[in-house]
């Protein structure tokens, strides 16, 4: 299989465009129904926001809570909701799950395995979808 013929093919509907600003129109343009960014409040991330907002303020923002991070991620969401005015749809684990976890298995078990990181990951951050 031909992977870069297969890649390309949506590409080619952008029509030449290589800003950021109109890639992102074009592409929104072709999206039949909502739009949601995932968003972990990287620096990437906060790129993709403020390019979306400049585009489209309907596109929705949404975070996983895992209950692990740490305080400046919650203030750059913070800062976010408020710079932009905008809603931020927040997914939690669900509690006794989360607690059944770690009183069986400890606090970090997810360094002890792959097998504990994946189960840790799926109560933490799948679930909650």
């Amino acid at each position: 299989m031909n992977l870069a013929m297969n890649t390309a093919a949506p590409f080619t509907r952008l029509n030449g465009a290589t800003e950021p600003l109109e890639i992102l129109q074009k592409g929104l343009a072709l999206i039949d129904g909502p739009v949601a960014l995932a968003s972990s409040f990287s620096i990437e991330d906060i790129v993709l926001i403020d390019l979306l907002q400049q585009v489209d303020r309907k596109v929705q923002i949404f975070a996983i809570d895992t209950g692990r991070l740490n305080e400046e991620t919650l203030e750059i969401a913070e800062t976010i909701r408020l710079r932009y005015d905008i809603e931020i749809d927040w997914y939690f684990p669900e509690h006794a799950a989360v607690e059944r976890l770690e009183r069986t298995k400890g606090l970090f078990s997810f360094r002890q395995s792959l097998e504990n990181r994946q189960q840790c990951c799926h109560i933490r951050k799948v679930d909650p979808l």
